[in-house]
Formats: structure tokens, sequence, C-alpha cells
């Protein structure tokens, strides 16, 4: 067996975390790394390291030279797996796929493999394409895409609905949004490259057939479920918190909920999680037990069926397939008598969840979640055996406290990664959630199944709801009274990301191994983390800022602490909010200034900038501006976005160049065209890449 190579104490616990680290790196290297030839070759390497297993496994039993050999072979095996189930799902590989007759689709019939999803101003839905019209001839065509319409039209679609789409879906361009969300890398992270606006006369419903009969039954109990808790509880607050708690449904929450639960640190409360399916699992255990169920095989089998329902009502989150799965672990060991290592389930969980799809290994919530679990198992029990408490409620609130600051520091490099923010007073919210919780789910189980008795069902609902706006009520003063509730503005470079995780990692074996080089190791995971801000601090002052974006582009002229910044283009506030104002915090700008007219004019579609002694001229559209260089000029730079300047030829040759900036609106074709003639003409330029901040030596 694959143990045989391992130390004997990891043999049995953590073998399953070899299995998990293994897959997951195959999985990371074939999403980044595309290359025919290393598919190929993957395939003949994992044939031949399974039959290589197989034949020491039988020729070498109990040999010395097995337990050298089979270890390795087993985990390279593994991370060829993971390599290739990401490969095989790859759109480039498969000849039907979307991407390789996208520009002659004039209609194409798709499924829904989603529910609806609500936006502030649209509903989106994941299609799988079944079959394309290409010059009036329908052909087989797979791939999926995310079809976007307007939240005001009536329009009624739901999983498993066949429809009928006339148009071409279009790539996602690059486009980072408010708080740095980056919406290409999202859809890139499920497998889908495409989305498709549309209107009510651009599409149609011409059939049902989902690809999971009983999912498309469990959502239809889910939706069933919400219509009688909809009757009842009234008010979209109180509608929208229970539908979340209760269902995974988020249709109702508002925006202005969503922000004070996460400004408040408790956010993870709205998503269903291993806490929800915690108590389901007490529950179930409660009722079992009053039945007189005791028999451990049928009680197994009791939990197992009822767990893996909630969760196929629920939409299979990442958060509830998690808890799902270790539960049920937990129950079949029971069953059989085995004794149960909590990392090792957390580890076959996720493994499991990475075989069926490998693409959730890049999902937030899937990071987020297993992350937390891992924190808790690993984090709590040190924490937790240092102190003795002299009752039982202390003994209670410290170990609340405990699970919840290891859940925070455990999930704190990625939250501030994603989000940006710290909830100061997470303690506290959560010392006034948790305990809340069971009750209110107690009350709103009650409301729903008392529905038919409408009397009893009122009365729990008005309980319910006055619960919800109590609990909701108090969150918002937290959030708006106490200084400081939640620090914003703070953005992490992907390289100070796993900083953050090398110090908390080499601390926790610090403290485990208590040798000093770990502590040392910790430390220079803190200094290099710290290097940056520091060379913020001792950098020349003064410096241009050049920041392109396909629809927007800025310019920032950074002097100390203060910044004069200057948009151009249509979508400024996304740009400027998701790609320029963290990059600025990050080099220690404090104060921003708008810019005036004696730094920037425009004239005949060329913008003219004026600052801190260096001239040059912003090109966003096409122009008769060039008669105004009728005389030999000298500019600093001279900037080019949107194909403005197709040729170099067309500028006047007596207006010299000192820098030519080639934006990352410019189409590729005239990118490579203007950087060649650039090159001919011995000039200095630089091609700019979307959403990076490029600095200029002028």
């Amino acid at each position: 067996m694959l143990s045989h190579s391992l130390p004997a104490v990891w043999r049995c616990k953590f073998l399953f975390v070899y299995f998990l680290v293994s897959f997951a790196a195959g999985i990371v290297t074939a999403y980044y790394v595309d290359c025919l030839v290393l598919y190929q070759v993957g395939w003949v390497a994992f044939l031949g390291l399974v039959v290589g297993y197989l034949v020491l496994a039988i020729w070498l039993y109990d040999k010395s030279a097995l337990g050298r050999y089979n270890g390795v072979i087993g985990l390279a095996c593994v991370f060829l797996a993971g390599y290739l189930s990401v490969v095989e799902r790859k759109p480039m590989y498969d000849a039907y796929d979307v991407m390789h007759c996208v520009k002659g689709i004039e209609a194409y019939e798709a499924v829904l493999t989603t529910l609806p999803e609500a936006t502030k101003k649209r509903l989106k839905v994941t299609i799988s394409l079944r079959k394309a019209r290409i010059k009036g001839v329908w052909v087989p065509c797979n791939g999926r895409v995310k079809l976007h319409w307007p939240k005001g039209q009536q329009m009624r679609l739901g999983y498993g609905d066949v429809i009928l789409v006339y148009g071409t879906p279009k790539g996602v361009t690059p486009w980072v949004g408010e708080e740095m969300f980056d919406y290409q890398r999202v859809l890139a992270y499920q497998n889908t490259n495409y989305t498709h606006f549309v209107d009510q006369g651009t599409f149609k419903v011409i059939g049902y057939a989902p690809s999971s009969v009983w999912r498309a039954k469990a959502f239809k109990m889910r939706a069933w479920l919400a219509t009688h808790l909809g009757k009842n509880i009234k008010g979209q607050v109180a509608r929208g918190v229970v539908w979340a708690l209760l269902l995974g449904l988020r249709t109702e929450l508002g925006a202005d909920v969503q922000r004070v639960y996460a400004e408040a640190g408790i956010i993870h409360v709205l998503a269903l999680s291993g806490l929800h399916v915690g108590l389901l699992y007490m529950l179930i255990l409660l009722l079992l037990f009053f039945f007189g169920i005791k028999k451990r095989e049928v009680r197994s089998v009791w939990v197992v069926t009822l767990l893996w329902s909630y969760a196929c009502i629920t939409g299979f989150s990442v958060s509830v397939l998690r808890a799902v799965s270790m539960f049920s672990l937990l129950s079949m060991g029971e069953c059989l008598g085995r004794k149960s290592y909590r990392v090792n389930m957390l580890a076959i969980a996720a493994f499991l969840h990475l075989v069926y799809d490998p693409f959730v290994l890049f999902q937030i919530g899937f990071q987020l979640s297993y992350t937390a679990v891992l924190g808790i198992f690993l984090l709590h029990p040190n924490w937790y055996k240092w102190v003795v408490f002299s009752s039982v409620w202390k003994q209670k609130i410290g170990q609340f406290i405990s699970i919840s600051v290891a859940t925070q520091l455990a999930t704190l490099p990625l939250t501030l990664y994603y989000f940006h923010a710290f909830p100061s007073y997470f303690l506290l919210t959560n010392l006034l959630t948790i305990p809340f919780l069971p009750i209110l789910i107690t009350v709103a189980c009650l409301t729903l199944i008392l529905s038919k008795w409408y009397f009893l069902s009122s009365i729990f609902a008005k309980l319910t709801t006055q619960l919800i706006l109590l609990h909701y009520h108090l969150m918002h003063s937290i959030v708006t009274h106490f200084p400081l509730a939640s620090v914003k503005h703070i953005y992490l470079s992907y390289t100070t990301l796993w900083l953050g995780y090398g110090i908390l990692i080499s601390l926790w074996i610090f403290l485990h191994r208590r040798k000093f080089r770990y502590l040392l190791v910790s430390t220079f995971f803190a200094v290099s983390m710290a290097m940056p801000s520091l060379y913020h601090l001792v950098k020349p002052k003064n410096a241009f800022i050049f920041y392109s974006h396909p629809h927007a582009s800025t310019l920032a002229f950074v002097d100390g602490k203060r910044a004069t910044v200057i948009v151009n283009g249509k979508k400024q506030l996304p740009h400027y909010h998701g790609v320029v104002l963290p990059d600025l915090k990050k080099r220690g700008v404090k104060q921003l200034i708008m810019p005036s007219y004696t730094c920037m004019r425009e004239v005949d579609g060329l913008v003219c900038i004026s600052l801190n002694g260096k001239k040059g001229i912003w090109v966003n559209a096409s122009t008769s501006g060039v008669h105004l260089f009728a005389q030999p000029f000298k500019m600093d730079f001279l900037w080019v976005e949107n194909n403005a300047i197709t040729d170099l030829a067309h500028w006047p040759s007596h207006a010299l160049i000192k820098l030519l900036i080639i934006g990352a609106s410019n189409d590729s074709k005239i990118r490579k065209k203007l950087q060649a003639q650039a090159i001919t003409h011995q000039m200095a330029y630089v091609v700019l890449s979307a959403h990076t901040g490029y600095v200029a030596s002028l």
C-alpha cells in the first residue's frame, strides 16, 4: 500500500492529506499550463505509472523494494489524475466546443444548468450549449455560457429548461469592478468563457430536459418550501434572512442586509455552512433517539440519507457539501466502529469534492470553507487546553472564543485578499449570533411545519420576524455606531497572500516542535511581506503611473502622499475603485487630487497634459488634431488607446516623442504594428496590460 513508504505515525491519520495535496497540485498545474504535448504525455505517463504500481504490488509484495517505490509512484498517479481531470474539461481539447465556432453562430440551443441569480439590474444563469446554427446549418456544439437579461422583464426560467437563443455569445473581456472583483477570472474558474446579454424577444423556451432529474425535483421542493415560508413571514428583510438560513436562497437578500452582515463579520450565517448542517445533524440524532432507533447501522443510514437529501434541496453549495461529507464519514465511522481522524476526514471530503468538480478548487467559497474548518481542527485544540475554566459557562464561552479566533485567523489572508476588509468586532457579533441561531432556526422550522394550521403558524411567523429584525438592528447598530467597525481598503497581492500563510504555518509548527528555526522562518516571511511597503517608503517620491483598461484608462502623478488622477473613458468608477485606488493605496497615497484646467486640456480629440514640468498627449479616439503640430514639438509621452492611431506614419514626424505608450484597449494587430514601428524608429515604447499600473521614468 501507499502508506508503507510513510512514517508510521502518518500512515493512517493523514494518508488522504497527501492524496489531496497531490491531486490539487495536478489541478493547478493543468489550469495554468496549456500544452497539447503535455496532455498526450500525461496520459501515457499515467497509464505507465498505474501499470508499474500494479507490477510492483504483485511481484514485490512484502519486500523492501515495494516500500521504496510505491509511495512515489502512487502520489505521481494521483498528481497526474488531477492534471488530466482538468485538461479533459478544457474547451481547447473539445472539437465541438463553442470557442472553435463562436464567430459564426447565428442561434443556438441550450439547457439551463443552474437556477437564475439576481443582481442589482439583471438576472443571470449558466447554460450548457447543445447545438448551434452556423450559416443556416445546425451542428453539435458544447460549452458553457453565462446568460444575462434585464431584471424588470417577467421571464420565468428554471433549471432544466431548454431555450433557443438568437445571436452570438461574446467572449468575456478583462474587466475589474469595484473592490477588485475580476469577472473574467470568476467565470474562468467556473470553466465559462462566454456571456450573452439578451432581452425577452431574443430567446424562448422550447422544452424541458434537466441534466439531473433528482436535482430538478430537489429544486422544485425548495421552491415549494420557499413559497410556504414566504406566505407566513412578511417583510423582505425577514423573508430574505429565513430563506438564506434554511434553504440557501439569497434572491430576497437586499444589498444593505448583506453589507451589514459582512461588515459585522457574520456573513457566513447567511450562507449555508457547517454550522447549519451541525445543528441538523444533532436534530436528526435527537429525533432518532425519540423514535427509539438505537441500532448503529440503521441510525447511520437515516443520518446519511437525510443529510444528503438536505444538501440536494439546498443546491449542493460548497460549505454544505463539505459539512455533509464530513458528518456522513463520521456517522459511517461510528457504524463500523472505526476511530475517525478529523483532518483526514476533511481531506477525504475535499478530495471527493475535487474529483467531482476540479474547478471548484479556485472558488472563494471552497477555499474559505475548508480553510476555516482546518483552522478549527489545528488551532482550537492547542489553545483551548492551555486554559482551565472554573465553571461550565466559562468553559463554553472560552470554547466559543477559541473557535472564533481560530476560524478568523485561518481565513484572515484569504479574507483580506478577496474582500479587502476586516471586521473589528467579529468576536462580539459572533457571540451575539451563534447562540441565537439555533433558536431562530427552530422557530422558523416550526413555522414551516405548522403551515397547515394558520393560527399556530402565524404566531411562530411573527416571532421569527421579530427575532430577525431584532438581530439585524443590533448588528446594524454595531456596524454604524461602533468606531472602526470595519477596517477597509486593505489590499494584498498574490505573493503577500502566500507569505501570510507561510507565517501562520511556520508559527504553528514552532508551537508544536518548539524549535527556534521555525520562528526564524516565520520572521523571514514577515520581513518579506513588509518589503513592498518599505520599498514604497524609500523609493523616489515623484512618479507617473499609467493604468490601461478597455473602457477607461487613468493617469496618476504621485507626489509623496498625494496623487493627481486623470480618468478618461466610459466606465470610470469601476476602473477607478477596482484598479487605480487599490494600487495607489499600496503606494502610500493618502490624498487624491482631481485634475483642473491647469494640467489638462482637450483639443479636437487630443488630451494635452502638463504635470510637474512634463508634457504629453493622450489620444483616445480618431482625431484631426494633428494639425496643431505645424511646428516642431517635443513631448515626454504619447499615449494611444482605442485604436486611435493605427500607423505612426500618420503622426507628424517633427513631433518628437520621448516615450510611446501603447494601451491595452488597442487591437492586438495594431499593438504589434505600433511596437514594430517604434523599434524601427528607435523610439522608447511600452505595451500596457489591463488592470496593472506602469511606472514610467520620464
